[in-house]
């Protein structure tokens, strides 16, 4: 599988996390109150959250097991790395209350600090991948 095709795989299983919340949104309120209450909702979210994560790391790691025969074994790592962590850190079954004083800032800030962190995760470790790969050779 090439990076793109990965990259294809990371995007259908954020689509589809996505297509949960959009799904909830006309009743958000709602949504709210069952993760709280740790109802159907939310067990549909957190089979959501483990299935994509599952899947979507099975597939990277079958990947890396053969990073010698990959064209890009890079951009596979820095996709595959990337996707664990976004899927792992933006979890639909942790959907932020945004409905609260101050709540929708503090969101947007948590947003961005996951994207920042899943982005030094993901260089950090196709950095070590590259110095393995020099050293082999």
């Amino acid at each position: 599988m090439s990076p793109t095709g990965l990259a294809l795989v990371l995007l259908a299983t954020l689509t589809l996390r996505l297509l949960f919340i959009a799904t909830h949104l006309s009743n958000i309120e709602s949504l709210w109150g069952d993760y709280e209450r740790g109802g159907l909702k939310f067990r549909l979210a957190q089979w959501l959250d483990w299935l994509s994560l599952g899947g979507f790391t099975i597939v990277t790691f079958f990947l890396l097991y053969k990073i010698n025969n990959l064209t890009d074994p890079l951009k596979t790592t820095f996709i595959g790395i990337l996707g664990m962590q976004l899927l792992h850190r933006l979890k639909v079954s942790c959907f932020p209350r945004t409905n609260l004083p101050g709540a929708y800032s503090e969101a947007k800030i948590d947003l961005a600090v996951h994207l920042m962190m899943s982005l030094v995760v993901a260089a950090g470790i196709t950095l070590l991948t590259a110095i393995y790969l020099w050293w082999q050779t």
